[in-house]
């Protein structure tokens, strides 16, 4: 059984931790190039629409059924285009050589005994260090090297928040995550075009290729913004320290890569804190952005529907860890002219993350015992008869797109590729027989969660199953527990019971709507006897 943070879904502090296909800026998404030693072979030919490979077109998704390992696409959309089988993601120009997909690249550091020791230190006290207000993200001098090429100015950071904390509990094994820089010390240094590198591995994810499989089908398949990635093997003094996730760093580089038409908006981590135009971020239209309440105020500052196709496609992911699915970890761009929309970031819980693939497209909090908020802005669309409706068209176009032999061909190829890397890991937390069924998993979700979002837009749409078990007026489709009459969208709140009564992903008194008094604060215990 995969290891899934049980505790973190039950914490609500977790919880507080785009453009939509458009061909002229879907061509400049993800990219494949050639590292080999020092030697790079980018290859660039744009590419029109999203999720082409090599210009042979395929076709995609509805539900798609596999027999023996082989999955055959069904339902009868055709979509995404792909060379189905080859494992072999050849796409738009754009992306820095060294997240070449057909590379596993090599990495090293060289880092001296103090400086390890310091990040040691900020790695085992990240709380307290937090908790004292105390960076504990400093960046350290390293020298770098990958392949035959040696950057002697690089400087390193620990990135991470939950996964870092939960890290911490893993002893001897514990993995710490990396960000490195080649600006810190030359403000205009870059390597193979980047700025900074990221280095991704969080300690549940047992088949070490969840985010880069999720930034990929963000690309290449629904051809929306998303990192360049790949996998990367770290060394650290010479001793393999472990295999990450290598991808691209969010900030103004990649703006640029994905809307080089439009590239001077402001782009927001988690919607607050400025990563381009640092020094005059827009804060008033930002502040109407968060003191939007209706659809209206909300329209008037967001382009709807490529944020609806940004949600539908984390909904196909069934990302358990991104504002579809948790209201955080997303970036927000204000594209000139059209308003702000959505981004992905952190795509690590994706796919069989969950271990269920029939989380509801709408109300993914329904079964799943999680603590996180929905977000105030998805709340205002599933609330909202017109743009719900909307986000469900946005459902179908993403489904049409899904292409299950070109996701498993991935999967088949990239698990293939790192499985030496991920024998010799010796932070590696599963056997290699669990990290056998967490690919095994991953490869049937591809096929699951296609078919159960077919079953779910014939629900919404009348052709297919859509009853009403508990018999509350509410398909079971657009019901947050259809096992229980009294809890539908139509229900009033009732204070005091505990439960989300009206399917707002809110209960009592944290419903703003309901009028609830706040639960009062437990007793003081008494002073102990002297």
């Amino acid at each position: 059984m995969r290891r899934i943070w049980v505790v973190v879904l039950a914490m609500a502090a977790w919880a507080t931790g785009c453009a939509a296909g458009d061909d002229d800026r879907a061509r400049m998404l993800s990219g494949t190039g050639g590292l080999a030693g020092a030697a790079a072979g980018s290859t660039g030919a744009g590419v029109p629409g999203g999720g082409t490979d090599g210009g042979a077109a395929g076709a995609a998704g509805g539900a798609a059924g596999a027999a023996g390992g082989a999955a055959g696409a069904a339902g009868g959309a055709a979509g995404a285009a792909g060379a189905a089988g080859t494992g072999v993601m050849t796409s738009a120009r754009g992306c820095s050589d060294l997240f070449d997909p057909a590379t596993l690249v090599e990495y090293a550091f060289d880092i001296s005994a103090d400086e390890w020791a310091k990040i040691d230190y900020e790695f085992r006290n990240r709380d307290a260090l937090k908790a004292a207000g105390m960076d504990y993200k400093t960046y350290h001098p390293i020298v770098f090297h990958a392949g035959g090429e040696t950057v002697t100015d690089a400087m390193v950071r620990l990135k991470g928040d939950s996964s870092w904390r939960f890290a911490l509990m893993d002893g001897d094994k514990a993995k710490m995550q990396f960000v490195v820089s080649f600006e810190e010390v030359n403000p205009s240094g870059k390597f193979h075009g980047l700025s900074k590198i990221v280095l991704d591995m969080p300690d549940n994810d047992e088949t070490f290729m969840q985010e880069r499989l999720g930034f990929a089908t963000m690309a290449e398949i629904f051809g929306l913004p998303a990192p360049c990635a790949n996998s990367a093997r770290l060394s650290i003094n010479g001793q393999y320290y472990g295999l990450y996730v290598n991808e691209e760093h969010v900030g103004g580089g990649f703006i640029k890569r994905v809307f080089p038409e439009a590239p001077t908006g402001d782009l927001f981590a988690g919607g607050q804190d400025p990563k381009t135009n640092q020094l005059a971020p827009d804060w008033d239209r930002l502040d109407a952005f968060w003191d939007a309440r209706d659809a209206a105020a909300m329209a008037a500052v967001v382009d709807m529907d490529a944020s609806l196709l940004e949600w539908a496609a984390e909904a196909m992911l069934n990302d358990g860890d991104g504002y579809w699915g948790g209201g955080h970890n997303f970036y927000l761009y204000d594209y000139p002219g059209r308003g702000y929309r959505w981004l992905i970031d952190d795509a690590d819980a994706t796919f069989a993350w969950l271990d269920r693939s029939d989380y509801n497209a709408i109300y993914w909090w329904a079964g799943r015992g999680s603590k996180q908020e929905a977000g105030q802005h998805y709340l205002i669309v599933m609330t909202d008869p017109i743009w719900r409706a909307r986000y469900v068209d946005a459902l179908r176009q993403q489904l049409a797109r899904w292409d299950v032999p070109r996701l498993q061909a991935w999967i088949d190829a990239w698990s293939a590729q790192i499985a030496g890397a991920v024998a010799d890991d010796p932070h590696r937390l599963e056997s290699l027989a669990e990290h056998a069924e967490a690919i095994a998993e991953m490869r049937q979700e591809v096929v699951d969660r296609a078919a159960y979002m077919t079953t779910f837009l014939a629900c919404e749409d009348g052709s297919g199953d859509a009853h009403d078990a508990d018999g509350d007026g509410y398909a079971w489709c657009n019901d947050c527990d259809d096992a229980s009459a009294a809890v539908n969208p139509g229900a009033v709140e009732i204070c005091g019971n505990g439960i989300d009564d009206n399917c707002n992903r809110y209960a009592d008194a944290d419903d703003p709507a309901a009028g609830c008094p706040a639960a009062p604060p437990p007793p003081t215990p008494p002073p102990p006897a002297m």
